[in-house]
């Protein structure tokens, strides 16, 4: 390895209510396609597009995380965002994470949706500079909008993007939580640890 070169980092944040296998597909993805370093997966402390009483405590969510990611040494968890215990943004985070770790590359992971809404972003402007992103595009997505918009972002502010086809796992953390409530078999939809958490400490089995 070539110790001069920065060390590239992929960052997954989201609410993981409850982390489930498409999230870590999504990382592993990023993580080989990329050629990133490592993974760091982000729990939400406070989502600013949430209400406190539409998550599950933020204890139980990282709980969740790690035990979902133990076998993999690439991945990690971080408390960071927790941590701040207030409502915060995705820039605020990377301030954070980037002055914490300056020999760091940092790329963030996200969806192709998300990432042509980054104008509404809170301070968006600075985070193209800020950091990398790695943008997962669904297969038959039409890209010429995308390719257009990350062309600008090239050139305007020298952002550093890849592209990745996404990978095909039609599974979201909503669907979890009310197959939990209508008593419907969760197994294979997220690893059997984070399986045993949820019905061991009574999640999403109430309104």
């Amino acid at each position: 390895m070539n110790n001069n070169r920065k060390r590239k980092v992929g960052i997954l944040g989201g609410t993981f209510d409850p982390i489930h296998t498409g999230h870590l597909f999504i990382a592993q993805t990023a993580l080989d396609e990329a050629a990133l370093d490592e993974v760091i997966f982000i729990p939400s402390g406070c989502p600013p597009h949430k209400k406190n009483n539409e998550v599950t405590k933020a204890s139980c969510r990282l709980q969740m995380v790690t035990e979902a990611i133990g076998s993999n040494p690439y991945f990690s968890v971080s408390e960071l965002d927790i941590n701040k215990n207030k409502t915060g943004y995705t820039y605020d985070l990377l301030i954070l994470l980037t002055e914490k770790y300056p020999e760091v590359s940092f790329y963030f992971i996200m969806g192709a949706d998300s990432f042509m809404e980054i104008k509404t972003w809170y301070r968006y402007d600075e985070l193209l500079t800020m950091v990398g992103f790695i943008v997962m595009k669904r297969k038959g997505y039409n890209s010429e909008e995308m390719d257009y918009q990350t062309g600008i972002f090239k050139k305007t502010h020298q952002t550093r993007i890849v592209i990745l086809d996404s990978p095909k796992l039609e599974i979201s953390s909503s669907e979890i939580r009310n197959r939990i409530k209508t008593n419907k078999s969760i197994k294979y939809l997220l690893p059997e640890k984070v399986e045993m958490y949820i019905y061991q400490n009574h999640l999403y089995d109430k309104d």
